[in-house]
């Protein structure tokens, strides 16, 4: 049997999936929420344009209004320790502008396969 290959959006929605059911508002902060996808990063922090370059994580997370999670996703189970890797340069990155604080870098890669019991 040939091993097939998952999309990394099924590991982001698993991580959607998580985030809400551990309590957070996983809507964009202009709606009262406390995540940012990706593609909204620089828009919503646009002096962090510079540092990141063409590179984003998969989503940052605000706890009081400020930058304190990023999250770096990635599709096989595999490539954990490379998620990990890059969530914490990414938080160094954010963290070496001043004003800036990510505290907590998060990798996730695959997802529960739930046929397995």
């Amino acid at each position: 049997m040939v091993a097939q290959k998952r999309a990394e959006a099924r590991t982001r929605y698993y991580v959607r999936e998580e985030a809400e059911r551990v309590g957070w508002d996983v809507r964009h902060p202009a709606r009262g929420g406390d995540f940012l996808e990706e593609q909204e990063i620089v828009d919503y922090f646009p002096d962090l344009k510079f540092a990141l370059g063409d590179q984003r994580p998969d989503f940052v997370g605000l706890l009081g209004g400020k930058l304190r999670v990023v999250i770096e996703c990635k599709n096989d189970w595999r490539e954990l320790d490379k998620a990990a890797r890059q969530a914490q340069d990414y938080a160094d990155i954010i963290s070496d502008i001043k004003g800036y604080d990510a505290r907590l870098a998060i990798g996730v890669a695959g997802t529960p396969d739930r046929r397995v019991q």
